[in-house]
């Protein structure tokens, strides 16, 4: 009789045992899915954030190439930006180039012959700051024989993206194929028969290896997916 209550009493601390460990498993799948619900949750608000900064960056552009120094003597950037635009891209001294302000990028001066800081300028207007930017792109200009580039102000998570593109952008250059990187990460490429716009760097790499380009596949994060179906919608 003793040894029956014994195996009972173990049998009952075994099923109890087996109970809570089977609650703890459950626990412990309702946690994965929340983590997993809560992650999700994490990125979609990280495109949807990145995408709200790339529009309140929209009315700026970043001046590339301008050595530093250049601006001294000058009452400030802002002043030197709209001198170094308005007689570079032939704008009229009656077009008002609405400047809201100006300033190199805020880091430390980098060591003589490195690349110069940024200028970042500030417009009112995103429609003046366009008409801008496409007159850069038709004739270009040159500071002290230094290229100066125009480009949108990105967001640092839409630079990453960006740089997602520059060994196929190598490849293509090696295979004299003309190509544009638009506004925010898309990709577009003009073949003997015609231009194609790729949305993705997995979608551009994808079909330049169907073309034969010697290009690596690339796979798209879901960052990118998310911020992309954003950036289209």
């Amino acid at each position: 009789m003793r040894k029956t209550r014994s195996l009972d009493k173990a049998n009952a601390r075994l099923n109890e045992v087996e109970t809570r460990v089977s609650e703890h498993e459950d626990r412990l799948q309702n946690t994965d899915e929340i983590m997993a619900e809560i992650l999700t949750m994490q990125e979609r608000l990280q495109a949807k954030l990145t995408s709200l900064e790339a529009y309140s960056r929209r009315e700026s552009l970043r001046l590339h190439g301008v050595p530093e120094g250049a601006e001294t003597g000058v009452p400030s950037v802002t002043h030197f930006a709209e001198k170094l635009l308005r007689e570079n891209l032939g704008i009229s001294p009656s077009t008002a180039l609405q400047i809201q302000r100006a300033h190199r990028v805020l880091s430390p001066p980098p060591p003589d012959g490195s690349q110069p800081r940024s200028i970042l300028v500030k417009f009112l207007c995103f429609t003046i700051k366009e008409v801008l930017r496409l007159a850069w792109q038709k004739k270009g200009f040159m500071l002290n024989s230094n290229k100066i580039s125009l480009d949108h102000d990105y967001p640092p998570e839409i630079m990453a993206m960006r740089r997602e593109y520059v060994e196929t952008q190598m490849v293509l250059k090696e295979k004299n194929l003309r190509f544009r990187t638009l506004y925010p990460v898309w990709l577009k490429v003009f073949f003997e028969d015609g231009a194609k716009t790729y949305n993705t760097v997995e979608e551009a790499t994808a079909d330049l290896v169907s073309r034969g380009l010697p290009v690596k596949l690339r796979k798209n994060n879901k960052f990118y997916k998310l911020y992309t179906r954003l950036s289209l919608n």
